[in-house]
């Protein structure tokens, strides 16, 4: 039987997909959820359509797991010769000269990219617009991925600029970062985020070694903390940061949980006493929580409510 708790996710999954609107009938994508676990099922126009409804769903709060069952429809038999000529035109529009010399092989539905890219960008942008081919199950890569010819390969002029091409290589990757802090310095490129799981990590770090110019990469990127976790204080953090985002009064942003055999510790900033408190009324009420430390600064102590800026006693 479906917990209340699980209504409650089917309808925010669901409204997530409608919302974002890569989906183009998203309203028919059937959302069914036990314990956290997300199942879609039904029918998507793409490859691209069902990866995005997975990547969607998986952000929605208090989602474990996303099974994605969707299947790609096509209207009418399509060949694997047809959609290999329209990966092919798709990519032959592509305004970056590399991608439009890629090759594709398809069978079964599934597209084959071949050739050469200079990064992982590149090489993730040529899989988005050959995974958005009505029809297209999958995409699979099989590019050679380093530098082209140096002539062909615009250099960054200073850190500034190669900051630039970095954050303009993660965002065509479409990697869902938080709290990113992205900069250069004598051509080593820093950052610190958090990804949704290791896999993105890594992504992130090849993307970045990818990027003309980059001479090394230093990264310090989080995992976000999983109610589903092993670690059991690591699964109750998971728990109170979700809390905090469900009561809407204090964002997780602004405050830093921190779990020791069950003992929650917040820290952080935050602008008044009610916010404060808020946090700490919020953490007390998660089930398994043994104990509160609170040791949230807060930044305006002549304010009593975040709602009364101004207002001074």
């Amino acid at each position: 039987m479906r917990s209340i708790q699980d209504e409650d996710i089917r309808g925010r999954v669901s409204t997530a997909l409608i919302r974002d609107g890569s989906v183009e009938f998203a309203d028919r994508v059937k959302v069914d959820v036990e314990g956290g676990r997300v199942l879609l099922s039904g029918t998507v126009r793409s490859a691209a359509e069902k990866a995005s409804a997975g990547r969607i769903a998986a952000l929605v709060p208090g989602v474990r797991e996303v099974v994605n069952a969707l299947t790609v429809f096509t209207e009418g038999t399509v060949s694997d010769r047809e959609l290999a000529q329209a990966a092919q035109r798709a990519l032959a529009a592509a305004d970056d000269p590399a991608i439009q010399a890629l090759g594709v092989e398809v069978v079964d539905g599934v597209a084959f990219l071949e050739g050469e890219v200079p990064t992982r960008a590149q090489e993730e942008r040529a899989k988005q617009i050959v995974g958005a081919i009505p029809g297209m199950e999958d995409v699979q890569s099989r590019l050679n991925v380093g530098r082209g010819p140096a002539e062909e390969v615009i250099m960054p002029a200073d850190d500034a600029a190669l900051t630039s091409f970095a954050a303009g290589a993660l965002s065509e990757a479409g990697i869902d970062l938080r709290d990113e802090q992205l900069w250069a310095e004598e051509g080593v490129i820093h950052i610190k985020a958090k990804v949704n799981s290791e896999e993105d990590a890594q992504r992130v770090i090849e993307i970045l070694k990818g990027v003309p110019g980059v001479k090394n990469v230093r990264a310090q990127l989080v995992v976000r903390r999983s109610e589903a976790s092993a670690d059991p204080d690591e699964a109750l953090a998971a728990r109170v940061i979700h809390a905090l985002q469900l009561d809407g009064r204090v964002s997780p942003a602004q405050v830093r949980v921190s779990v020791h055999q069950n003992v929650v510790i917040l820290s952080g900033q935050v602008d008044c006493v009610d916010d404060q408190n808020a946090a700490v009324e919020v953490a007390q009420r998660v089930p398994g929580v043994r104990e509160v430390i609170n040791e949230i600064i807060i930044t305006d102590r002549v304010s009593v409510r975040s709602d009364d800026k101004g207002i001074r006693l």
